[in-house]
């Protein structure tokens, strides 16, 4: 009996240990701010294996020194030992709003967002907020700076370099003028194709009479565009709505001409936040749903983060909705080394795939594995809130989340006032 006992308990633990992951512990994790509001919005290991940081500021004081206006892009660059390296507010004298940063295979920096003020300092302004694009090189030497839009209010989301040399850039743009033409009312997914320069090669406004309004895309293996964001049209360029708001995959050509567009969601707020191109050449999409019927299934109340794995051709192969009975959204996604998933957002859940809150909203970052099933998940924060905006997956296996926290307490050893922007490196 004893010894039938001992080789049950071993077996079980054997079974254990296969069958679910340990989530990676935090290996360093740093608050960066001032008596304001700073959030972070965008993080990335860089080739000398730090990392580059994008956000906002709206603090003068802190660790903000060189801020001129309310609100302003402040960048943070570390050093590979997490140890600052420089910080900069890249604004100057209008207010700017970033979205993304990336690396250039020329090892400059890009940085995608608004800007939202205009005075005189400001050249090639358009309407209320226009893209901005700002390309600066690792000694901080501007190369070059543009702003693109019409007459209202225009934000571009995300940028990504093309193959070429180039990027291609998404969001959302206003009414017809200056550089958009052909908008079919209200929002629209604007979709810009620049060249290194940042000269605008082609651009498209595409979606329906409704709010159309792209957050992400990339070039596809053909060398076409795969865009996705959110829609509530069903009309003119968005067919198949499922009712409120859908998200909405859109695949263009090398030229932005549309292909073919799929709306996926239920009845309820669907929303796409981040697209990746997949091993497979089918495409990964996180964002957040409301819905339990058409597309979605096994929402677990409120609103869940939400997971779609595609075919090259837009075709549902599994999607997946992750929370508990509160709320949770996926604001970034990428697939990892081992062919699974990752993705980064927030929760208020303690319950259901959600553990370990530590009150109000976590930053919540979730494993999976090819299928969709859950590996591990890892809430991080304090008591009050966080969220985090971006996940990347780092050289020796582990990850580099940017996020914002109002905490002091739990995962967070310091704020500096208000939200603060929070920077957390988990081991692999």
């Amino acid at each position: 009996m004893k010894k039938y006992f001992s080789v049950s308990i071993v077996s079980f633990l054997f079974i254990s240990t296969v069958s679910f992951c340990q989530a990676p512990a935090i290996e360093w994790q740093k608050s960066f701010g001032g008596s304001a509001d700073d959030k972070a919005v965008s993080a990335i290991q860089t080739n000398d294996g730090g990392y580059i940081i994008a956000g906002s500021t709206e603090s003068t004081d802190g660790d903000v020194e060189d801020n001129k206006v309310k609100l302003d892009c402040w960048v943070i660059k570390l050093k590979s030992n997490s140890e600052l390296d420089w910080k900069k507010c890249f604004g100057g004298e209008s207010a700017h709003q970033p979205n993304e940063i990336i690396q250039t295979r020329d090892r400059c920096y890009v940085v995608a967002g608004s800007t939202m003020l205009k005075d005189g300092n400001q050249t090639g302004v358009h309407g209320n907020d226009d893209y901005w694009i700002y390309k600066v090189n690792t000694s901080l030497v501007p190369q070059w700076m543009r702003t693109y839009g019409g007459k209202t209010d225009d934000n571009a989301k995300s940028i990504q370099q093309t193959s070429d040399g180039g990027f291609i850039v998404a969001g959302w743009g206003g009414a017809n003028g200056n550089n958009i033409k052909g908008n079919l009312g209200g929002n629209d997914f604007w979709i810009v194709k620049l060249n290194k320069q940042g000269s605008i090669i082609w651009q498209n406004s595409l979606g329906g009479s409704g709010i159309d309004n792209a957050s992400g895309a990339v070039e596809t293996a053909d060398g076409g565009y795969i865009a996705v964001g959110y829609s509530n049209s069903n009309n003119l360029n968005v067919t198949g709505n499922h009712g409120a708001t859908d998200c909405w995959l859109l695949k263009l050509d090398s030229t932005g001409v549309i292909e073919w567009q799929k709306s996926i969601g239920g009845k309820g707020l669907d929303y796409g936040y981040s697209i990746h191109l997949t091993a497979d050449k089918g495409f990964i999409i996180a964002g957040a749903t409301e819905s339990n019927d058409g597309d979605v299934k096994g929402n677990h109340g409120q609103s869940d983060a939400w997971v779609i794995k595609t075919d090259s051709m837009g075709k549902i192969q599994w999607q997946k909705c992750y929370g508990g009975t509160k709320n949770e959204v996926a604001y970034a996604i990428q697939q990892t080394n081992d062919g699974g998933y990752v993705f980064a957002g927030s929760t208020n859940s303690n319950d259901g795939d959600v553990k370990g809150n530590h009150g109000a909203t976590d930053v919540w970052v979730v494993k999976l594995d090819k299928d969709g099933n859950i590996k591990w998940q890892k809430c991080m924060g304090g008591t009050d809130v966080e969220q985090a905006k971006s996940i990347h997956q780092t050289n020796d296996g582990g990850y580099i989340i940017s996020a914002f926290s109002k905490s002091k307490d739990g995962d967070v050893t310091t704020n500096k006032g208000n939200y603060d922007s929070w920077i957390i490196k988990l081991k692999p």
